[in-house]
C-alpha cells in the first residue's frame, strides 16, 4: 500500500492501477501508433542521439497493473503496516 497525498486529499492506493499519478500516452511504432500506461510522478532524463538536448520521459507501468502492485520506485511513500487482529488471518 502508497500513500497519496496533495493539499486537498489523503488517500491509500494498492498500486499502479488507482494512482492519481497514471496516465496514458500514443507511442509510435513504425507507422503505428499505441496507447500505453506510464507513471506521471517518475521523470527518467536521457539525451536524444539526434539533436543532443536532455529529453525527460515517463516509464511504463504495464508490468506493474498485470502484477496488482507499484512499480519499485514508485516515489509514493509507503503505508505504515498495521498489525493483525486475532480474528484476521
Amino acid at each position: 500500500m502508497k500513500i497519496y497525498q496533495n493539499p486537498i486529499l489523503t488517500m491509500l492506493i494498492s498500486g499502479c492501477q488507482e494512482c492519481p499519478h497514471r496516465i496514458a500516452r500514443r507511442f509510435k511504432n513504425n507507422d503505428r501508433y499505441y496507447t500505453g500506461w506510464v507513471c506521471e510522478a517518475i521523470n527518467i532524463l536521457h539525451k536524444n542521439p539526434i539533436t543532443g538536448r536532455e529529453i525527460a520521459t515517463h516509464p511504463i507501468v504495464e508490468e506493474a497493473l498485470m502484477s496488482g502492485g507499484a512499480r519499485n520506485d514508485c516515489p509514493l511513500e509507503d503505508a505504515p503496516q498495521t498489525p493483525k487482529t486475532r480474528g484476521e488471518q
